[in-house]
Formats: structure tokens, sequence, C-alpha cells
């Protein structure tokens, strides 16, 4: 993941088994620093690919082909996504995910590190793997900010 650098996968779920919207499916770990994988939806697992755990480099260089996880047919696809962002407001919706990490990274920096800050000048760009290195508990902290599903 372009986030986190090289990882390992740990997928939880297999074919055939069935799913929640919001369960936990997938773990990701470097070097012991883990998140969680939730489903986006419920539904039943059709296909889990095997591959990203002998070849997790996938899901950074091919995530929309053949580095995906989960193969899930939809239980409630209507209700469920009925509130997903389409076209402009996936954008509007995308661009303020990603100045909301930029200032998670550089308050966390300062938090956990004397040391180390991040400061984004305007303008300033991500570096690709931003978690890579960073301490357990920013990993930690990323997890209840942006992956933990609320609601």
């Amino acid at each position: 993941m372009k986030i986190t650098g090289n990882i390992t996968v740990n997928p939880l779920k297999s074919p055939g088994d069935s799913v929640q919207k919001g369960e936990l499916v997938a773990e990701i770990d470097r070097d012991g620093k883990r998140l969680n994988i939730f489903s986006p939806l419920s539904g039943e697992i059709i296909n889990a690919n095997y591959r990203i755990s002998d070849t997790p480099g996938l899901l950074n260089n091919d995530p929309y082909g053949s580095g995906w996880m989960y193969d899930i047919k939809p239980a409630s696809w209507k209700a469920e996504t009925n509130n997903s962002y389409l076209a402009e407001d996936a954008t509007a919706w995308f661009n303020a995910e990603l100045r909301h990490l930029k200032d998670f990274l550089s308050v966390s920096t300062g938090k956990y590190s004397r040391d180390q800050t991040l400061v984004f000048q305007e303008g300033g760009e991500l570096q690709i793997n931003p978690l890579a290195d960073l301490q357990p508990e920013i990993w930690d902290d990323f997890q209840k900010e942006f992956l933990n599903i609320t609601g």
C-alpha cells in the first residue's frame, strides 16, 4: 500500500464465508505494526486473492487489477452504498481526506516524537509510504482516524 510501504497480508476470510459491512476481513503488517481492514459491504465472499499473501507488492503495483483482496457478492448493495460519493463529490471527499492525512501526520509525529515533526508548506506533497517508518502508536492512531468504520 502506498501509505504503509512493504507489508504482509493476512486474509481472514475464505470463499463461501458471509461478511457484514464493517467486519474485519484482513490484517496488514509491517515490522510488527498492524492495520485492520474491514469489509466495505455485507455479502458473500465469492473469491479470495491469496496471491497477495505471497506477493503483497500487488496491492501497491496493481490495486485495481491483480492486487485485489476479495470478490464479494453484495447482499444489500443499494442500502449500503446510498451514501457513497460519486463524481465531483468523490473528488471533493478525496481532496479533503488528503488534507486530513497531512494534518494527521504533522500532528502525530509531533505528538510521539520530539526529534521528528512533519511540516507541510503551502502545496507540500506527501512522500510515498509516509507511515512506513513511523512509530506503532501513529499506526494505531491512523487505524482509529481513517480505517475504523463508524455508523
